[in-house]
């Protein structure tokens, strides 16, 4: 799948909805991409792969819904855009352009345990996401 040549950085970022008593400090996430393609001129390029761990959790009370508490972490930088590149290309056969969030709780002992894997694509930073089929 082609897109046009991204205007600004690829990021992700994540958004859960927790129960009180539960609170922001007993989550952590690690963010896993996929590498993909990109081309300048004719030339194909591969992103890098990247991992982030630890990512902590904060409060964001805008988007607090029926007694849920919005906790989310700060955008993550994917891929930085580049004015040189003529086109991005998502393979769909390797999840290129992929993005997966482990999600990690702390138990009472007060280690944090895996408990969920979340993925979803890519998105543009200020434009609609981009679909992959």
């Amino acid at each position: 799948m082609l897109s046009p040549n991204p205007k600004k950085n690829i990021y992700a970022q994540l958004r859960i909805m927790i129960k009180p008593p539960l609170k922001a400090d007993n989550f952590r996430c690690t963010v896993i991409a996929t590498k993909f393609a990109y081309f300048v001129g004719a030339i194909r390029k591969n992103s890098q792969p990247i991992i982030v761990r630890g990512v902590q959790f904060k409060r964001n009370s805008k988007h607090d819904k029926k007694g849920y508490l919005a906790i989310e972490i700060d955008p993550v930088v994917l891929f930085e855009s580049k004015t040189d590149i003529t086109k991005v290309q998502y393979s769909p056969n390797d999840r290129g352009g992929i993005v997966k969030f482990q999600i990690y709780q702390k138990d009472t002992k007060g280690n944090f345990k895996k408990v969920k894997v979340v993925g979803d694509n890519w998105f543009y930073e200020g434009e609609s996401p981009t679909v992959i089929y």
